[in-house]
């Protein structure tokens, strides 16, 4: 984080601070520490199944063997996978509330809904009951699965992971958090605009440009939808902000 902000007035020697942030914006890397936690229980997980021999029973004609075995049964990834979406979901938490601060005029200090043209007009407004949406659709996906166990084959498979479903679940919260991040970005580069600070890290400058290579400031009100899904899908989908990003901070 101190990379991103490197260069921006921010980290400027008596640049003034708030003290009492909202815990969205001052928790960050805690929030998002945690789900890189998760993901490395989950690297930690998947390692082994990639390599490993999952079948029962398990033959090995070098040594003209069967063996039953439990290989098969992966408590561990399905874990894993829901703690995965749990940290998902706290993510999305903050994600969804931020916009909102940003629009709050008593928090952030910026015209109340981000638009100059207050109050006749609504400005990212419209936008906080869609984060809120997200949100709440990341969360529900964020179930445990690993505790949902079927009994089967006429009473021998009774216990079950549920790993396919686990795995299935991560990929669709993903899917709406990619929404959820280009929305927050849509609203991030307007509040940027209406701030005007003399200086922005190197990180964010790149991501600043890169969305607003993709949509226009927020004169007056118009679909935002549009803007948002267009983000999600050109600048985060195929990975050219990250690379932008990291052009930006690459050594010289």
């Amino acid at each position: 984080m101190r990379s991103l902000l490197a260069g921006g007035e921010l980290n400027s020697p008596g640049a003034a601070r708030r003290l009492q942030d909202p815990l969205s914006f001052r928790c960050v890397s805690q929030i998002h520490g945690s789900l890189h936690t998760g993901l490395a229980l989950l690297e930690a997980a998947i390692g082994p199944e990639l390599v490993g021999a999952a079948d029962n029973p398990l033959v090995i004609v070098e040594d003209d063997e069967l063996i039953s075995t439990g290989n098969f049964h992966v408590p561990v990834l399905a874990l894993a996978l829901d703690t995965t979406a749990i940290a998902i979901a706290q993510v999305a938490a903050a994600a969804s509330e931020r916009p909102a601060r940003l629009a709050t005029e008593r928090l952030s200090g910026l015209p109340a809904g981000l638009t100059r043209l207050r109050p006749t007009r609504s400005g990212t407004a419209v936008l906080h009951k869609t984060a809120q949406a997200l949100s709440v659709e990341i969360r529900h996906l964020a179930a445990p699965l690993a505790l949902d166990p079927r009994v089967g084959a006429d009473g021998v498979e009774d216990d079950s992971t549920n790993t396919v479903q686990a795995a299935l679940r991560v990929r669709d919260q993903l899917e709406r958090l990619r929404l959820l991040v280009a929305l927050e970005l849509v609203s991030a580069a307007q509040a940027i605009d209406l701030a005007a600070p003399e200086r922005l890290g190197a990180g964010t400058a790149a991501a600043h440009a890169c969305v607003r290579e993709l949509v226009a400031d927020l004169i007056d009100d118009r679909p935002l939808g549009v803007d948002v899904e267009r983000v999600a899908r050109e600048a985060l989908q195929n990975g050219r902000l990250l690379a932008r990003v990291d052009a930006a901070l690459a050594p010289a």
